[in-house]
């Protein structure tokens, strides 16, 4: 198979194997902010495929400083055997930080798409009424 034949999922998981080889092969002397960004600048599917090989202490630290939608993105993009061992080897306080940050980002959610409806007993509320 020609290299322009190539499937796309095996590109970026070579890109992705390439730039976690050489991200661990050499310590990080970016600071968090150029990480983030380099993450970012991967997208979403590269990302979740670098971060998964980076070393735990990197990921906790990278995870805990992404925007709450990142992170969905992320974690979205991520198959879920390597969303499972990702949480299962990180550290309890940085899973539950983690799982707080997701768990306010839903609330803001429902609460943008029903608004004062949540507020409202369940009685008061006229189920027929579609807003407008």
């Amino acid at each position: 198979m020609s290299q322009l034949s190539m499937p796309f999922q095996d590109f970026t998981q070579q890109l992705a194997s390439y730039l976690s080889m050489s991200a661990t092969a050499r310590p990080l002397t970016e600071d968090l902010e150029q990480r983030i960004l380099a993450l970012q600048i991967l997208g979403e599917g590269l990302a979740a495929i670098v971060l998964n090989d980076l070393p735990p202490t990197e990921q906790a630290e990278l995870l805990q400083a992404m925007e709450v939608s990142e992170l969905i993105g992320v974690l979205k993009a991520m198959e879920t055997e390597r969303r499972y061992h990702l949480f299962a080897t990180l550290p309890t306080e940085v899973t539950e930080q983690l799982i707080a940050n997701l768990r306010a980002e839903f609330q803001i959610a429902l609460h943008w798409l029903f608004g004062n409806l949540m507020t409202q007993p369940a009685a008061t509320v006229d189920k027929n009424d579609c807003g407008d």
